[in-house]
């Protein structure tokens, strides 16, 4: 079925061949199709039209569809070709994939085999544009995690500073130095507030005009604000200039310092121009005043390096996206995420290792999850890795597929028991020989295994079964008696976003893979992967993979 946001370009001098291409074929299923007959002006069209797919006859007059081939490409259009040609013309269809068409249509063909063609190749586009969308998606969660250990460096830097510093004078200046320079501000100010229903006292300044005294009463709206609510207040522009803080700059935040949920100062920082302050710069602001906090009244580690776990810890969680990427372009982006995740890694175990007196337990334990949530995404990425091989089978050892299944059936015993399951194998008596790495084959038997048993109940059985399939080919299959998959669920099992109600992809307690991430492994082996089911009597999940002879 086309998608209006498809778009063909049809190069055809036969009115004919175009009426059945363009409108019996493709416009009739959804298609946007645009038909020019002479190869020489199709090259301007197809810039300004910017089709999906190109279908161009070989036996143009004039220019040839060849040439054309030769033009897009001169030209860096990279539109996928579909070259037209009668039967017989064979060597020149050959010299067209050499040229860089993607695929061939023999004429003459039915509306059918043109729609079949034009899908085929469609789906290789759209499968491409997704696989860069996840790269991006990578690309952008690397970058913010990047973000993410520049701000815990800095932070880490500066409450270290600060902890360090026992004079109270001494604390409040370099409060400020570390303020200015986190949010990217040229001012700074530190109140205190002995008691709520009093003015606050100005304690330190940073660069503040010379009328601005130490140690006088200090009253402005904003300051007041965030001493009510406990929350931090950011003005800029237009908004803050019927404020007093706008004789300080064009841009302000103040921020509390709380001690057990009290406010006990204030921290103000403001710039000259009338940007604001970004989230990230307010939130290195908040977590300064929580190192103050510490350092003033000499309480437990500020919370601040917990809320920077939790941010590292989220980051590195979502770098399970690159779970969908194949293609090369992947590489590079996943080994500076590992890169980050070893740079990362290294300041939280500088904060793990520090005396016992200078990082209280909590916060010591904080370190120690964040290392271990890290730890956690390097083996998602390490799972990735192979994904953005072209053809595992290339370099994969032989492995012995029976003594894989026995292994993992051994392994699962325990968990079938307890779920009142019995599970059998029904492998050769010679050893079958398949080309894959023998722990990625364990992850794949085992995720459909643990599938299995999970939907299976008590008196059940799950069965493992291998025999050669083909020439060059193992089939292995995990059949069960459970509840089984309705046939509208069956298309979408191995989707990354399955339809809701499919008992198959219900997450089972043992950590396991995923069906889609199943598939894309054996895809990426060369095997196929399908699912065969009825309801009330069980699924059999069969997978394919290549055998050296």
């Amino acid at each position: 079925m086309g998608y209006s946001h498809d778009r063909i370009l049809l190069v055809e001098h036969d009115p004919i061949i175009c009426d059945l291409i363009s409108r019996q074929a493709l416009q009739a299923i959804g298609y946007q199709v645009q038909v020019v007959g002479d190869a020489s002006i199709a090259l301007a069209v197809a810039e300004k039209f910017q089709p999906d797919l190109i279908l161009v006859d070989l036996n143009l007059p004039g220019l040839s569809g060849k040439d054309l081939l030769i033009a897009l490409r001169t030209q860096g259009i990279e539109t996928p070709v579909v070259v037209i040609a009668a039967v017989g013309l064979e060597n020149e269809v050959i010299q067209a994939f050499r040229l860089g068409a993607s695929d061939s249509l023999s004429w003459p063909a039915r509306e059918a085999e043109v729609a079949a063609v034009v899908e085929r190749v469609l789906k290789q586009v759209h499968e491409k544009r997704e696989r860069v969308q996840v790269a991006q998606q990578l690309h952008r969660s690397n970058q913010e995690l990047q973000n993410r250990v520049r701000e815990l460096t800095s932070v880490f830097a500066a409450g270290k500073a600060i902890l360090a510093l026992d004079d109270p004078r001494g604390v409040n200046d370099r409060i400020l130095d570390w303020a200015v320079k986190v949010s990217g501000a040229e001012r700074g100010w530190l109140l205190l507030r002995e008691d709520p229903a009093k003015k606050s006292i100005l304690a330190a300044a940073k660069n503040m005009p010379p009328e601005i005294k130490i140690l006088q009463t200090w009253e402005d709206e904003i300051s007041t604000l965030a001493g009510l609510t406990g929350e931090s207040i950011a003005v800029s522009g237009e908004s803050l200039s019927r404020y007093k803080a706008a004789s300080l700059g064009q841009a302000v935040v103040v921020t509390p310092l709380k001690v057990q949920k009290q406010t006990v100062a204030l921290l103000g920082v403001a710039r000259k121009s009338a940007k604001a302050f970004t989230e990230s710069e307010q939130n290195m602001l908040k977590a300064i005043a929580e190192y103050t906090s510490q350092a003033l009244v000499n309480l437990r580690l500020v919370r601040v390096y917990e809320e920077r776990t939790r941010s590292l810890q989220h980051i590195a969680e979502s770098a399970q996206a690159g779970e969908k990427a194949k293609a090369e372009i992947l590489l590079k982006v996943i080994h500076e995420l590992k890169t980050l995740n070893e740079a990362a890694d290294s300041n939280l175990k500088q904060l793990v290792d520090m005396p016992p007196a200078s990082l209280p337990g909590p916060a010591r334990q904080n370190a120690a999850a964040a290392r271990d949530k890290l730890a956690q995404a390097v083996r998602v990425i390490d799972l990735v890795r192979p994904l953005t091989q072209s053809n595992l089978s290339r370099q994969a050892p032989s492995t012995n597929a029976s003594e894989v299944a026995r292994q993992v059936a051994a392994r699962l015993q325990r968990l079938a028991q307890q779920k009142g399951v019995s599970l059998a194998c029904e492998l050769p008596p010679a050893p079958l020989l398949v080309l894959a790495d023998p722990a990625q084959l364990y992850q794949i038997l085992e995720g459909l295994i643990v599938n299995a048993i999970h939907v299976s109940l008590p008196g059940e059985k799950v069965f493992t079964h291998l025999e050669k399939s083909g020439e060059r080919q193992a089939c292995l299959t995990v059949r069960d008696s459970g509840p089984g998959i309705e046939a509208r669920d069956l298309p979408h099992i191995f989707d990354h976003n399955p339809a809701e109600g499919q008992n198959q992809s219900n997450r089972s307690p043992v950590e396991s893979l995923s069906l889609p991430l199943i598939k894309e492994l054996v895809s990426a082996y060369g095997g196929s992967i399908w699912v065969e089911s009825k309801l009330g009597k069980g699924s059999a999940f069969h997978f394919t993979l290549p055998t050296p002879s």
